[in-house]
């Protein structure tokens, strides 16, 4: 198993107009060459907002991007109208095919608010875009990776061959972590507690990339959540 941790402090930090972004990969303000993307994974971003602000209406195309509150109330505005309300427990999945417009704003003008992004470059191009929100609690079973969004599932919306894993754990738990292809690897993110792999420690906002995994050891404290993400590591597009 080949690995490339990191840590929540080492990832680049903007600010702009009470919004705190915190990127692991270069992405707007931020520049790392070293730090460009891991396979088709092109972005994972923190965002704070304080009250009352956020990202104004903006242009999204060929991307499947996906959102995952931590705190406070999220309203996504679409460009046609549509509106969505994400809070912690919420996960939404946007696949932005031929072009969509939205805007990310804080729901509270007293509280700060903050979520998850990862954007994932995907296979083919100009689909219709297509968006869903997904309620955690419903699908996901306790102390136990559950599948989230699969590329192998027959409802199945996202347009790349990436596999979404998400676990929260109110006890000390061990996962076994496997590839369904030799040419996969994973990626972690530990939103909540401490875990351990390989003998790697992860605290909380730490992500680590995995590459040339068979199978591996996932050991995670009680009070933990954990985003798993298995993704190719070469980018193809038709």
């Amino acid at each position: 198993m080949d690995y490339r941790l990191h840590k929540a402090d080492s990832r680049g930090r903007t600010e702009n107009e009470g919004i705190t972004s915190y990127h692991t990969y270069s992405f707007a303000g931020y520049y790392n060459p070293s730090r460009m993307c891991f396979g088709v994974l092109r972005a994972v971003n923190q965002e704070i907002l304080k009250g009352g602000q956020g990202f104004s209406m903006h242009p999204h195309d060929n991307m499947e991007i996906i959102t995952i509150p931590l705190s406070g109330s999220i309203k996504l505005l679409g460009g046609d109208g549509t509106i969505y309300y994400l809070e912690e427990g919420h996960l939404h999945h946007l696949s932005a095919g031929t072009g969509i417009f939205h805007s990310e704003l804080n729901n509270s003008w007293k509280d700060e608010a903050s979520f998850i992004q990862l954007w994932i470059q995907p296979s083919v191009k100009n689909i219709k875009p297509y968006q869903k929100t997904v309620q955690l609690s419903e699908v996901c079973e306790p102390n136990s990776m559950t599948a989230i969004i699969s590329s192998d599932k027959s409802d199945s919306s996202i347009h790349q061959d990436v596999n979404f894993h998400f676990g929260y754990y109110d006890k000390a738990t061990q996962e076994i972590l496997k590839v369904s292809s030799e040419n996969h690897g994973i990626y972690l993110l530990l939103l909540e507690g401490k875990a351990r792999i390989d003998g790697v420690e992860l605290n909380k906002m730490d992500g680590i990339e995995i590459s040339n995994i068979e199978e591996t050891n996932l050991i995670l404290s009680n009070n933990s959540k954990i985003l798993s993400v298995e993704i190719p590591l070469k980018i193809n597009l038709n």
